[in-house]
């Protein structure tokens, strides 16, 4: 189920402020509750900045580590 969606049943976010940048916002102003609600959405993509070493991997880095 879309966390927006579980959220706004919760009662943590109005439904006008479920819009992708409305949820990124609470997240933003709520780390250590967003946590919890982010792994809430088993199919919920995180990203991780890799920085300048990034450049020289020969592909993009999967979950094991294998590029």
């Amino acid at each position: 189920m879309p966390v927006g969606k579980l959220m706004i049943q919760a009662g943590v976010v109005p439904k006008d402020k479920t819009s992708a940048q409305g949820i990124r916002d609470w997240l933003k102003a709520h780390p250590k509750e967003g946590l919890a609600w982010m792994q809430k959405n088993p199919r919920y993509i995180f990203f991780r900045e890799l920085g300048a070493d990034a450049a020289a991997l020969p592909g993009p880095s999967g979950a094991l580590g294998v590029t």
